[in-house]
Order: structure tokens, then sequence, then C-alpha cells
């Protein structure tokens, strides 16, 4: 158990500086000469780098444990030729005090529901045409997972697919540590006010889904490219911001909430438009962001773009072409569960199409989610707002200048509002907006105390260490599927599946299980969720799936 869990420690470290050295690379090909102040940047381009490479691997190579080890090597050896060695003591050094939160037994639910064998049937050899075809929630899966399947290493299998996710969230705390290290700039304050909220309140890696990790690089995209006066070109700024956000929709769709702070971006102070639109490096990564999502989308609808019905292959000319209408059955349900739909008083219930006609679901929304989960969390964000000003504060008064950025941010929110009102998927708008009206109202000091800032990052350490070793015992202690059995890594627990034989294609099909809902969750072999007959054909390694 001790070694098992010094080796996760070390991959973490080891992963984090991998990714930091693909992110140099990707640098170096962008013809960046200079060193970034902050390593973490190179995290978050090398997300990107890893994110393009993952995929072009999946098509053009099976997924092989000795070859994902080497991917990693290779990312370990650029970034200890590239950076000084204090980045890679405070890399270890963060990594271990932010170690506890990664110990899980129990993830979030989507995890056992669709997240994990959403993996498993990407790293099992087969290129899958028709992959929704075996559980409909495959179409929009996060391209992330593409990232996720390189963390399968010899032994320890797939039990490191959680640690790119958990990397995100330690990388945004160690960039707004080093910002905040260098106190000359005017975005400090807001700095501050993300790394407490962090620290505090996201403290559970069972809760980073995908719309978690999605949310994190938003809020490093404005604070890195948005907010602060950078000291790189303008126009180079803005190719990154797009860059980035063109990112974070390859995770999470819903992130399109932010397209307003993106435009504030572009239009604001020089705008030349055909600059931007000619510049070669956003042209030819968003070229190649957009041709991952069509290739991802196509092999599992047969859709071009899951979005339109029109980009879909003919059904009647390619039977592994996803069924259209149950897409649109998913878009539906997706809209009416955000707002709320499923959770309606028994006393007054509503048709489906009758709640989301004229904003109708807004009060039980407000009801059911608005008043037990948002209002809360605005609680927390005022509580931090009273401690940056009334406690790590200085007495001057500082007013923050930026303020037509407000205005995006209110549309940007009514987005949200309006398509995807949960939490979860729009926390950074939410957060920001707090922040800013505020701080215009408020005002907020313009120095800070050192000493009194570090006193409450250590209380935060504190709290965030003793909560997961609680939570971590309490996980020993469960009667159920998620007893901690597997330390350090999270739970496979064995379910039950009606295993059967197809033109010497072994699969499973989803049954249901006690104290478990009807899931393939760790299913052996290639796992159909559904009561359907499903056929499969095989060409090479390429393998069509399609309902009968």
């Amino acid at each position: 158990m001790i070694i098992k869990t010094l080796f996760y420690y070390i991959i973490l470290v080891l992963s984090l500086c991998s990714i930091c050295g693909y992110g140099i690379l990707f640098s170096y090909i962008s013809k960046e000469k200079d060193i970034s102040e902050n390593i973490f940047n190179y995290f978050f381009k090398g997300l990107i780098f890893v994110t393009i490479l993952s995929i072009i691997y999946h098509f053009l190579f099976q997924n092989n444990k000795i070859i994902n080890v080497i991917i990693l090597f290779l990312g370990i050896v650029i970034c200890i030729k590239n950076i000084e060695f204090k980045n890679i003591k405070f890399i270890s050094f963060l990594s271990l005090i932010f170690f506890s939160g990664l110990l899980i037994s129990k993830t979030h639910e989507d995890f056992s529901v669709y997240h994990f064998q959403h993996i498993k049937e990407l790293t099992d050899g087969y290129i899958k045409f028709g992959m929704s075809n075996l559980d409909i929630r495959y179409f929009y899966s996060s391209i992330f997972s593409y990232v996720q399947t390189i963390f399968r290493f010899p032994y320890f299998n797939l039990n490191l697919i959680n640690i790119p996710i958990y990397l995100i969230y330690i990388s945004l705390i160690g960039y707004l540590t080093l910002e905040i290290q260098k106190k000359k700039n005017e975005a400090n304050f807001l700095n501050i006010f993300f790394l407490i909220l962090l620290i505090f309140k996201f403290k559970r890696m069972s809760e980073f889904g995908y719309d978690y990790i999605g949310q994190f690089i938003l809020i490093y995209l404005f604070l890195e490219f948005i907010y602060k006066d950078s000291k790189v070109s303008e126009l180079k700024s803005k190719e990154e911001s797009i860059i980035f956000f063109l990112y974070t929709l390859l995770i999470k769709i819903s992130n399109i909430y932010f397209l307003p702070i993106i435009i504030y971006k572009v239009v604001n102070k020089e705008f030349n438009i055909k600059k931007l639109i000619l510049n070669y490096k956003l042209i030819i990564i968003s070229s190649i962001l957009i041709t991952l999502f069509t290739l991802n989308s196509f092999s599992k609808t047969g859709c071009f773009n899951y979005f339109f019905e029109f980009s879909c292959l003919s059904k009647n000319k390619y039977n592994w072409v996803i069924d259209y209408n149950s897409v649109e059955k998913t878009k539906k349900i997706s809209q009416s569960w955000a707002r709320g739909y499923y959770h309606q008083n028994k006393n007054n219930l509503l048709a489906e199409k009758d709640y989301n006609k004229n904003l109708k679901w807004i009060n039980n929304w407000f009801q059911i989610h608005f008043i037990p989960k948002i209002i809360p969390y605005i609680m927390t964000l005022f509580s931090i707002f009273l401690i940056i000003k009334f406690f790590i504060g200085k007495s001057k008064k500082y007013k923050i200048t930026k303020d037509k950025i407000i205005y995006f941010l209110i549309v940007s929110n009514l987005i949200w509002l309006i398509f995807f009102p949960q939490l979860r998927f729009g926390i950074t708008g939410i957060s920001l907006l707090f922040f800013l009206i505020f701080s215009k109202f408020l005002k907020i000091p313009k120095n800070y105390n050192n000493k009194k800032f570090i006193l409450i990052v250590i209380l935060g350490l504190i709290y965030f260490n003793l909560s997961n070793i609680i939570r971590v015992n309490k996980e020993f202690h469960r009667e159920d599927i998620y007893k901690f059995t597997n330390f350090p890594f999270f739970a496979l627990p064995k379910l039950n599946f009606n295993e059967y034989s197809q033109k010497q294609i072994k699969y499973n099909r989803s049954m249901k299980n006690d104290n478990f809902w009807r899931t393939c969750f760790n299913s052996e072999y290639i796992c159909i969720n559904h009561d359907e007959d499903v056929k499969f054909e095989t060409k090479g390694r390429i393998l069509f799936i399609s309902k009968k």
C-alpha cells in the first residue's frame, strides 16, 4: 500500500513535468523564444499539445502501455532540459501538499455511469465507428478522455486516469501562486481570490468531472490573457485567448457561454480583424482542433458535427450511423435536466414541453437549484471577498478600472442561465461577475499584507488535507461497493453483466446490479448499455457498430 502510494505521487509529479515539457515543445514550434516566468503557462499549453497528440495516436495506433510510458518520458526530458531546478522542486512540493485530494475511492456519479467505460472503450485497440450505438452518451463525451487513455501504464492499467484531470487543478493553483509572488501584477487580488476559493471550496477530487476542469481552464484563460496587462503583444494575447477558448469547447461544449468574454477581448483595444484572421498560428491550431472535433464526432455518430443533422451520413447507406432522433432526445433531456424538470414539485407537475416554454422553469429551478446550491456558493464568494478586503488588504483604496467587461460578463451569465443553469457549468462566470461588481462598489485595497495572506493559505492547506484525510478514513469504513479496497486508487467493483459473442467478438450487456444503477462500469469487454440488438463488423482495426 505504501509503495503504491509513493509511486502514485511520483507519477503525479512526473506527469506534471511531462505536460510542461510538451508545453515547452509547443512554444518552440510556435517560435516563442523566451522562457515564461510562470512554468504553469507551459502546462496549459502542453494540455493542448497532448490532447492533439492523444487523438492522433488513438486513430493511428493501438493504445500500448509501453508507448504511453515513452510519451510520458519524452515530455519529462524536454522539461528537465529547459527549466530551472527550482521549478521542479516547486512542482514536487505543490503536488505533495495537494496529494491527499487525489486519494479517492468513490468518484463522481458520471464517472461510473459512462466516463470510465468510455475511456476503456477507447483503449481496447479498436477504432470504433458508431460507438454511440453502445451508449448514447458517448457522442457528447469529452475529448479530454483521449488524454486520459495515455495514462494506461504497465501494472497500473487504468488506475491513473484521474491524474491529468487533477493536474489541471494543481496547476491552476501553482499558476496563481507564482503570479501572486510577482506582486506587481495589477490582477493580484483576483489571483488571491481564486487561490483561496480553489483551496477551500474545490477540495474533493470526487467532484472533478469534465465540467470543473473546463471551468478551471476558463479561469486561467481570463487571468492570463484577458484581465492582466500582458507583456506579449495584444495580437498574440488575442490569438491565445481564442485558441484556449476553442480548447475548452472540446472539453465541454457548455463553455460556449464564455463567448461574450472572448468577444470583449478581441474587440477591446487595438482591433485589426485582418491580422487576426490571417494569423498563421491561429489558423493552424484552430483548424487542427476543429478537425479533431470533427473526427471524434464522425467516428462516434456518423455526423461531422453532431449538433447538426444535415452533417450526418445517410443511415440507409451506412448502418453504423446513429439514429439522429436519439441525439435530439438526449439534447432535450440534458436541457430539461439542467433546468430542473425532473425535480418538480409533485403537486404542480408540468409536461416537459410546457415546462420549458416562456421561462416557466425559472420558478422551480430557483427553488431546487438556486437557493440550495448557488446561494451558498455566492455566500462563499462573499466571505472570501470580505477576508481579502478587511483582513488581508491594507488601508489604501484601489478601484478596478476595467468596468466594461462587467457588461460582457452579465451577457455571459445570461447565456449560462438560459441554456446551462447548473452551478458546475458556470462557476467561472459567476465568480468573475461577483468579484468585479463587488470590487467596483465596495472597492478593494491597493496592497495586501503578505503575512496575513500566507496565514490564510496555511489555514486553507490544513483544512484541505484534514478534510481529505477524514474523507479517506470514512471511505475505508464504507459498507457499499465504494469501500476503499483499491487504495490509493478509485474503486473498480465487479458488476454483473450478460456476456455474449458475435463474430469472435466478446461483448457484455449491462444489467441491474444490487446497490447500483444500470451501467457498463468496469466491463471486461465491449459493453452495450441498452436492450436493443447491436451488430458488429470488423475491418482490420476498425470496428463498425450498428443497431439492428
